[in-house]
């Protein structure tokens, strides 16, 4: 499992890899508030066909914790962008499944 902060207020790459490697994957991501009870899980589908890259949330429970999650393709890597809109750290774990 990979984990990444990501300040209050901002955004931050959480995972970067290479287009060619997968067309679809599924991740699982889990969302804590730093040093604070709130908890929040996603389970993401990611999908690409050469320019397009789409993102599915098919399952989510725990704490309202207001965040984003934007794909991009940014040369020929493929990056996974967290959005904090809220005022704390949120601490971010998230496993990679390619399908």
């Amino acid at each position: 499992m990979k984990q990444k902060s990501v300040a209050g207020n901002s955004a931050e790459i959480v995972d970067s890899f290479d287009a060619s490697t997968w067309k679809t994957a599924e991740y699982t991501f889990s969302f804590q508030e730093n040093l604070g009870p709130k908890v929040k899980s996603l389970k993401v589908l990611l999908s690409h066909d050469d320019s397009i890259v789409s993102e599915q949330v098919f399952a989510k429970q725990g704490s309202p914790i207001d965040l984003e999650l934007n794909t991009s393709l940014n040369g020929s890597n493929i990056e996974v962008q967290v959005v904090n809109n809220e005022s704390y750290q949120v601490d971010v774990s998230f496993a990679r499944l390619r399908l």
